[in-house]
Formats: structure tokens, sequence, C-alpha cells
């Protein structure tokens, strides 16, 4: 099994419009949506091909639950506490016509704030179910409040378990040293 760490998942809300102009109103055409965050996307991809996986992240409000539920109806577990407010929505605008212009524009929600204990209940979860994992794969941003040192904490616990890890983030988490 392929664990797949996604702290700050998303709903991604496709939107296609011919056109934007700001300051007036502008109507979507056509809308869908889909469980994201980087590390949801792996899991889907993973589940795509046959093999198991499962998330593990904050599950924030009804846009937590949204997501947890797609992702169980595509065969995949979902881990991790529940925190207060919402999970981030993240949108991208596409049209035939914009992309001629100036290609998708998106637009990403922070997603919710976590808090101390939070954290502690993550971290405590993940040493136990990474111990049934095959593979560990750390994908994506991480909540507002979040320590910056968050991968790096992961990778150690996933190391004392003898687990192989893929870090795939930027910023202060790809920066901070092992």
């Amino acid at each position: 099994m392929i664990l797949c760490v996604c702290p700050n998942s998303s709903i991604d809300t496709y939107s296609w419009i011919n056109q934007i102009f700001p300051g007036e109103i502008n109507r979507i055409e056509k809308q869908k949506e889909f469980p994201g965050g980087k590390g949801v996307h792996v899991a889907l991809a993973i589940e795509e091909i046959g093999e198991q996986s499962a998330v593990m992240g904050f599950w924030a409000g009804s846009t937590g639950s949204w997501i947890r539920e797609k992702c169980f109806n595509q065969g995949i577990s979902c881990y991790g506490p529940e925190v207060k407010g919402a999970n981030r929505k993240c949108y991208t605008f596409r049209s035939d016509l914009t992309l001629q212009k100036w290609g998708n524009t998106e637009l990403l929600e922070p997603g919710p704030e976590i808090e101390v204990g939070d954290y502690k209940v993550f971290m405590e979860e993940f040493e136990k179910i990474s111990q049934n994992s095959d593979l560990i794969c750390l994908s994506g941003s991480w909540p507002i409040q979040s320590p910056p040192f968050a991968c790096r904490e992961l990778i150690l616990i996933a190391k004392n378990n003898n687990k192989r890890v893929i870090l795939d983030a930027s910023g202060i988490q790809l920066s901070i040293r092992i």
C-alpha cells in the first residue's frame, strides 16, 4: 500500500468561461469538481493503475467530507484528524479563447488553519498508518499554521520505520535538511 500524505487537500473546480471582464459580472458556462491536492492526485493515479493507496490529511468542514467521500468511492481510504474550518477549493478558469491569450487562470484558497493539537494528532496517526505502508509519498502544500519542518518530521518517522519516502514539496518544507 502506498500512503499519500496530502496535508492541504482541495476540491478542484474547473470552470469554463469564454472571457473574463474585470469589474463586471462574468458567467461560467460549465463547471466540474474533482477531489484534489497533489497527494490526492497521486492516490487516484495509483488506484487507476490497480494498486492500493490511502490518503492522509487534515479534513475540515463539508469540503473535507466531500473530498473523503469521493476518495472512498474510488476505493481510497482516508486518514487524519478532522479540524476546524474548511478544506480549500482551487479554481481553474478554462476557455479556448483565453488559452490563446493567457492560458488557464488559477485561484487557490489557503485551506484550514490547524492548531498545535491537530498537528500532534496528525503525527501520531501518521506513525501508526505508515507502519502498514510499502511506500510513502509526501505531496503538496501544508495548511496555515503548519510547522516549517513538518515534512522533515514525517521523513524521520518513516526512516525509523524503515520506509521509503518520495517528497514532492516546495518552499520551506523542501529546504529544511534531514
